[in-house]
């Protein structure tokens, strides 16, 4: 519902076709203020809930290295755990204390890590 406090809308654009009949031609706005949840739903793309508890151990930070393929803070809950089994989504765990120690979070994961010894 509108007035819901994750009521999310996103913009849909296309792209046309170029003078070759490739896709290198300019995106144009297809469709306007889309519903996200649904827009979601309609492609099968399920939605995950992290609860508070996992949120505030970087349950909502990871890292995607392939489809269905997640680098994951170790330590989460077995609901979070559980969750991941049930839309078959692989994890490998990672201990995040040497991220941590630097004041950084498990989104630094991604960025390089230079290691003197």
């Amino acid at each position: 519902k509108e007035n819901e406090r994750d009521f999310l809308t996103c913009d849909i654009y296309v792209r046309n076709r170029g003078q070759h009949n490739d896709l290198t031609g300019e995106y144009v706005l297809a469709q306007e203020a889309v519903n996200f949840r649904t827009w979601l739903e309609n492609r099968n793309i399920n939605i995950i809930p992290v609860s508070y508890e996992d949120a505030l151990m970087y349950g909502n930070y990871y890292l995607t290295i392939a489809p269905r393929h997640i680098c994951a803070v170790k330590g989460l809950s077995s609901k979070f755990t559980e969750a991941m089994n049930q839309y078959g989504v692989m994890v490998e765990w990672i201990k995040s204390e040497n991220i941590s120690k630097a004041y950084g979070a498990s989104l630094s994961m991604v960025q390089v890590l230079n290691r003197a010894n």
